[in-house]
């Protein structure tokens, strides 16, 4: 069963988790179109914008040197790393294409990397309290949203999110519905994960481009609650998961090994269950709130069983492949909770008007 759909699943797993870069607040709708979070005013009367390319080098010794007070230790560097849903992501990908695709798992593997490397630089940026970023190159119109998509922390989900649109088209033409139907929910799920990755990543930008400028025009013509379900990350791991395994299902295989075909229907059943939950919120809960953490983590939970149910039926590299994603999902799930109570925390306003 899981041998039959390694190829599947080497294309499309990587959408389990979701790269544009956005800004902090994940329910704000600029999340899901810009890569930086720009306060275009404050830097424009900050700093001059240089002449040529829109590029704006460092002007002096204290604001170039400010970024190397926010350089981390390798031990540092590390944790960040490992902290990452978007490494551990490209790396079960990676796995996964092992002895199928050599090219697939050094694309991965790169992936990977990258993203560790985009992951310490903004926390190195952050760590020197924003003056880094000054010291940085910044560019205008397509040229700044280019290089600031490809230095945020989730480039490796916008990449993978593209990467499933193309598999999407592909697979319609030849006629496969279930490929077409997973590769489009993987789109959605690594978009929808963007704000996320991507939260207090700067970015260089002084202005966005009118292609984005469109978009934030059209998603605010939809209905709240749809905006809200197209931001429901875990809904689309669930659905594209769920899709994936039920239309993979080898009944033969599961009657011939009861302890891989428990293991498989515990897992789409924890799939189910953050399907549930995920479709209730969304139904029972009106006022403004991010993505569920719970179905997140249930997603790990599947994961789990079916890494293990993988290495039962002697599918080791499908099984370490999700043994990764359930590191991604719990990482993921723990982003999201700190997102959660982050928006719990009373304004400047609100604090002001109920200390007057």
């Amino acid at each position: 069963m899981f041998n039959a759909s390694v190829n599947l699943e080497g294309a499309s797993a990587v959408g389990e988790r979701l790269a544009t870069p956005s800004p902090a607040r994940p329910d704000d709708l600029e999340q899901l179109v810009r890569p930086a979070r720009l306060d275009i005013s404050t830097r424009l009367a900050e700093e001059t914008v240089g002449a040529s390319g829109g590029s704006r080098p460092a002007t002096t010794e204290q604001e170039s040197g400010a970024g190397s007070a926010g350089k981390l230790s390798l031990l540092q560097m590390a944790q960040i790393a490992a902290a990452s849903p978007g490494v551990w992501s490209s790396a079960g990908a990676a796995v996964i294409t092992f002895g199928v695709s050599h090219g697939a798992l050094v694309g991965h593997t790169l992936l990977a990397l990258w993203t560790a490397r985009n992951e310490i630089g903004a926390a190195e940026a952050q760590a020197g309290s924003g003056q880094s970023e000054k010291a940085r190159t910044g560019y205008d119109g397509y040229r700044g949203l280019l290089y600031d998509a490809v230095n945020s922390p989730g480039f490796s989900r916008l990449a993978a999110g593209l990467s499933h649109v193309v598999g999407s088209i592909e697979a319609l033409c030849y006629g496969k519905s279930l490929e077409t139907f997973v590769f489009g929910l993987c789109f959605i799920s690594c978009m929808s994960s963007l704000p996320l990755l991507n939260e207090g990543y700067q970015g260089t930008r002084t202005s966005i481009t009118r292609a984005e400028q469109a978009f934030c025009a059209a998603w605010g013509k939809l209905p709240e609650r749809m905006q809200r379900v197209l931001k429901e990350t875990g809904l689309f791991m669930s659905l594209s998961n769920g899709s994936l395994a039920l239309g993979t299902l080898n009944l033969s295989d599961l009657v011939s090994q009861p302890a891989v075909g428990a293991l498989t229907v515990a897992g789409i059943g924890v799939l189910g269950l953050g399907l549930v939950k995920s479709v209730y919120g969304l139904l029972v809960t009106r006022e403004k709130s991010g993505p569920s953490a719970m179905t997140v983590f249930l997603n790990g939970v599947a994961n789990g069983s079916l890494s293990v149910a993988s290495f039962v039926a002697g599918s080791p590299f499908v099984g370490a492949a999700k043994a990764c994603w359930l590191v991604a999902c719990g990482l993921l799930g723990n982003r999201i909770m700190a997102a959660s109570r982050e928006r719990a925390k009373p304004t400047k306003s609100e604090m002001a008007s109920s200390e007057a």
